[in-house]
């Protein structure tokens, strides 16, 4: 249900014009949109792709912005009912929303949809029935992002059963489950959290404030009253770890609840910030660092949310009352909007990433021998790439785990014989490990396995997909192509990448913004292939700097920041 005071919100992913003037750790303007209504929503995918859903009563208007904020652009929305209260992005095409039941959020048949191909059409997933739908939210988990879930206000009123559509397969399927009714209580949009499959919850909108939340998997659930004043609990937000949270109610600022025993038992506290009004609160995924926002101002805090300090904003904020973030590796990208479609954008740093126990995929066969712990999440796209989230190993003194007559992959789609040279380390990761991909001859019944490769020695993670074929994931690059650095900005080192459909002549240099050549980092003929290099920037001053591809005809410049 939405607060009954206009709020909106939206956070998306850090512009590119941010990292063009280097801003880190404060607020700046990030545009705008038009048309959005009084409470749209924010979803962030990565640091170049973000959705934001709304609209006025009864008119659904979708944004996205797919060049790191840009430009956002009005998506088709036929198909759609009502304005949009929710939303999740997957990816630059895959985006979820939710409506309020009937125009102006005043609850009925609440429906939520998807699009797969970028909002060119969409699909009906579920509807409440009933008379009191309203989606408050669509959430997937940052550790698992195959787990999700979809939560509305009960669909027969107030105190009676709650709706809750959950996803365990990365939204392909969805099982709708029937949490028990709070007497006289709905729930309050954009209130969800998912952390685990097991572990996830909502705020409630009546008095006294209040989180209802599940440990196990929604087999039963509690209720953790926070003590603080207001009804409606306009955000809550926990740690990996599943004990630590905070939450807020839109009217609790400068006070915030907190909890150490996963929602069990919450204690309220002054942030000491000067914050007031309708509040949001985010945690970043694998760190201490959480954001609070207020009505006008916002506030950080890096111990878990023991102390707070107020952050810069430009100057007549207003209207704040929403956000969403994004973190790849150290690097922290959100987004902010107000009521009047007014964009915010944030880019920071963060230190102490450490990701919680969640590993989706088995040990290998043999690696139990060689892996002590692991911390961390994998998750597979399609068989066809597999995305590492902040992976710490810890290993025993045990022989090397010996990989015989495998052919690897150091990227996505590109093949590495065993005498190539070491694909860079992964971001992030120390510079003696490395990821690979192994693929086990065998045609379709072949298995995909992750393995890292550490001081010489092998450890395999195997994930359950059977590519369909080594000839696809193999195929060699079709034309140019400079790709954007990763991470960006960056410090002291980021990885370039490009391909080359022939083989030709290659230079790839560093230019300062005079245009004076500061590295040269390819100067060779080269074979086709996928290729990357990494550049390590620890003589330079922060700054904007270019890296220009040359070979044979093509010429493509790309920019990337230094900061310190």
């Amino acid at each position: 249900m939405k607060k009954s005071t206009p709020r909106n919100a939206l956070l998306s992913i850090i512009a590119l014009f941010f990292f063009s003037e280097c801003l880190h750790g404060q607020w700046i303007s990030a545009g705008s949109v038009t048309n959005i209504g009084s409470y749209p929503s924010i979803s962030v995918v990565d640091q170049n792709t973000a959705w934001i859903a709304g609209g006025p009563s009864g008119t659904p208007v979708i944004y996205r912005t797919t060049d790191g904020g840009t430009t956002w652009t009005q998506l088709a929305t036929g198909g759609l009912a009502l304005e949009m209260y929710c939303v999740w992005a997957a990816s630059a095409t895959t985006g979820y929303v939710g409506n309020g039941g009937a125009a102006g959020g005043a609850g009925g048949n609440a429906k939520f949809y998807v699009t797969l191909n970028g909002g060119t059409s969409w699909t009906l997933i579920d509807s409440t029935g009933g008379s009191a739908g309203f989606f408050n939210g669509i959430v997937f988990s940052k550790t698992d992002p195959s787990v999700g879930i979809a939560q509305s206000d009960p669909p027969a009123g107030a105190g009676q059963t709650y709706y809750l559509s959950k996803t365990t397969d990365g939204g392909i399927t969805w099982t709708r489950t029937s949490p028990p009714g709070i007497s006289g209580a709905a729930s309050a949009q954009n209130s969800i959290f998912v952390i685990a499959e097991n572990f996830y919850g909502f705020g409630l909108n009546a008095a006294p404030p209040r989180v209802y939340m599940t440990s196990n998997g929604g087999t039963s659930w509690y209720i953790g009253p926070l003590g603080l004043a207001g009804d409606f609990v306009s955000g809550v937000a926990f740690k990996d770890d599943k004990l630590t949270g905070i939450a807020v109610t839109s009217t609790s600022l400068p006070n915030i609840a907190r909890t150490t025993n996963g929602g069990v038992t919450w204690t309220a506290a002054n942030t000491g910030t000067g914050l007031s009004g309708s509040s949001s609160v985010k945690w970043i995924t694998g760190t201490n660092v959480c954001y609070l926002s207020g009505t006008a101002a916002m506030a950080k805090s890096t111990d878990a949310g023991i102390t707070w300090n107020t952050m810069t904003v430009p100057p007549g904020t207003s209207g704040l009352t929403h956000m969403e973030f994004a973190r790849i590796g150290t690097l922290v990208l959100g987004y902010a909007v107000t009521n009047t479609g007014s964009v915010l954008g944030l880019v920071d740093i963060v230190s102490g990433v450490v990701d919680s126990v969640n590993v989706a995929f088995g040990l290998g066969p043999g690696a139990e021998d060689n892996i002590a712990s692991v911390t961390g999440s994998l998750y597979s796209d399609n068989c066809d790439s597999v995305r590492v989230l902040g992976l710490v190993f810890t290993w025993r003194n045990a022989p090397p785990y010996n990989v015989p007559n495998l052919n690897w992959k150091a990227g996505r789609k590109q093949r590495v014989q065993q005498n190539f040279p070491l694909p860079p380390a992964a971001p992030g990761f120390p510079d003696d490990v490395h990821l690979v991909y192994v693929v086990y001859p065998g045609g379709a019944t072949q298995t995909l396995d992750i393995d890292i490769l550490v001081a010489g020695r092998f450890y395999t993670l195997a994930p359950p997909c059977a590519p369909t074929g080594v000839g696809e994931d193999y195929q060699l690059p079709d034309r140019f192509l400079l790709l954007q650095n990763y991470p960006n900005p960056f410090n002291p080192s980021t990885i370039i990448r490009y391909q080359l459909p022939v083989h030709n002549y290659v230079t790839l240099k560093v230019y300062d913004v005079l245009g004076r050549e500061v590295a040269t980092l390819v100067d060779e003929v080269q074979g086709s292939g996928f290729k990357s290099v990494v550049f390590d920037a620890s003589r330079l001053s922060s700054g904007v700097y270019f890296y220009r591809l040359s070979a044979g005809g093509f010429v493509e410049t790309r920019k990337m920041c230094v900061i310190r």
